[in-house]
């Protein structure tokens, strides 16, 4: 799957019936599951609802961020082909996330 295929999937979730009981499902930045940890203590603390994938190589996040400005944000960012001795991506991506939400 494609970052692109993921939002327009989360995109399309929004839109249904069920689309606020699918995002409740989602880990919480700071507050929750995979993502307790993550987030803690920023703006997106509370205001980020997203899903983690992680295999040999490959990490990935993607879902829903309440932006600056309140709008709801559907992204997916994912790293591939990491080498294994390589530092972690993910202070990366949590940046990236951080500095997109702040911008809208």
């Amino acid at each position: 799957m494609t970052p692109g295929s993921i939002v327009r999937f989360l995109t399309w979730t929004a839109s249904q019936p069920w689309g606020e009981a699918f995002r409740a499902t989602l880990p919480v930045g700071g507050r929750t599951g995979s993502l307790a940890r993550r987030f803690r203590g920023t703006p997106l603390e509370g205001r980020l609802f997203a899903k983690t994938g992680t295999v040999q190589g490959v990490n990935a996040l993607s879902g829903f961020m309440l932006a600056a400005s309140g709008e709801t944000l559907v992204f997916s960012v994912i790293a591939n082909d990491r080498p294994s001795e390589a530092a972690s991506v993910v202070p990366v991506m949590d940046k990236l996330l951080l500095d997109i939400a702040a911008a809208n």
